[in-house]
């Protein structure tokens, strides 16, 4: 099984980990961000047609995160670390973990970990 680790919800650039090893996922371009954005706004609009322009958008947008990340196997999970950004705006601090097809939960995050810091090697 896979597992993503987002930074930044995916403007910090991220990881996918797997059986094989470690593979990089380089940060979301604006493009990206601002689709996620929009699938995000559209699914919590209450208005008729709204859904259908909202999955539209995702078939999207799942294109181009692909195009950055490859193609994730069903059932991978993902973890953001940091601000949620981009498709999860909302959140401020601490992580998220969900995956592609089920919603993200948000979990708090302590204080200590407010300077953690990862540099790319």
């Amino acid at each position: 099984m896979q597992h993503v680790i987002l930074f930044g919800g995916g403007d910090g650039g991220g990881l996918i980990i797997t059986a094989d090893g470690v593979r990089r996922i380089p940060p979301w371009t604006p493009e990206v961000r601002h689709m996620l954005e929009g699938v995000n706004a559209l699914s919590r609009l209450k208005m008729e047609g709204a859904s259908a322009l909202a999955e539209k958008l995702l078939s999207s947008a799942e294109k181009a995160v692909e195009q950055l990340t490859g193609t994730l196997e069903k059932g991978t999970t993902v973890t953001y670390l940091g601000r949620g950004g981009g498709q999860h705006a909302d959140f401020d601090d601490g992580f998220v973990c969900g995956t592609p097809w089920r919603r993200p939960i948000p979990i708090p995050g302590p204080k200590a970990l407010r300077g953690f810091q990862i540099t790319p090697g």
